[in-house]
């Protein structure tokens, strides 16, 4: 019976063969599912470590927004301190200037006062009319003293800067000069606060400049 032993052993290996290339083919998927799950577990592995790289650049960044923020606040409130400190300087100085003044100026009244107890104690108006001289003089020093100084007005050119001209002589040709005052002008420390009302007409004989 050699032929049926032959045959039996040729289904055998067969049967080996099939059973080695199942294993094969088993082995090959095991190691390539084994494969792509190391290289998923590298390509986790190194989107962690990159996340972890770019965490201390995240940081620093907000910690110098932060920086950035506190900054600002710092310096906007010691902005608003400046500018309450000046406003109340300013409130301050300009109190003690109006201060400076009336302090100036309560001689003068004191003045008015004995000038009219004096006219009214002599019944003469003369002694008033002195009196009343005497405190527009101490008036005008007080004044004179915070910067004050009179528009020069009759003989003087025609300034229209500082001359307000509410008249004007007939035949007035060419250069206008002042002829008549009729209400001074004042200016504080150069700049005009009122001009002088004024008439206007040719040039005097002998012109204040």
């Amino acid at each position: 019976m050699p032929q049926p032993e032959a045959g039996k052993e040729a289904l055998c290996d067969q049967a080996e063969a099939v059973e080695a290339a199942e294993d094969k083919a088993v082995g090959e998927k095991e190691a390539e599912e084994k494969s792509a799950e190391e290289e998923a577990e590298q390509k986790t592995a190194e989107a962690e470590e990159a996340d972890r790289a770019q965490e201390p650049e995240v940081t620093d960044k907000q910690r110098e927004i932060e920086e950035w923020i506190a900054r600002y606040t710092r310096l906007r409130a010691d902005f608003d301190n400046y500018r309450r400190r000046s406003r109340q300087q300013l409130e301050e100085y300009s109190q003690r200037g109006a201060e400076r003044l009336i302090i100036k100026l309560l001689p003068v009244l004191d003045d008015l006062d004995r000038a009219l107890e004096a006219a009214a104690n002599s019944g003469s108006t003369e002694g008033l009319a002195q009196g009343v001289s005497m405190v527009r003089q101490a008036l005008l020093d007080a004044l004179h003293s915070e910067g004050l100084s009179q528009v020069e007005s009759v003989g003087s050119v025609f300034d229209p800067h500082c001359h307000e001209a509410v008249a004007r002589e007939e035949c007035a040709e060419g250069e206008l000069y002042v002829v008549e005052e009729y209400q001074k002008g004042y200016s504080l420390a150069g700049r005009l606060l009122r001009p002088a009302k004024v008439k206007v007409g040719p040039a005097p004989e002998n012109p204040t400049n």
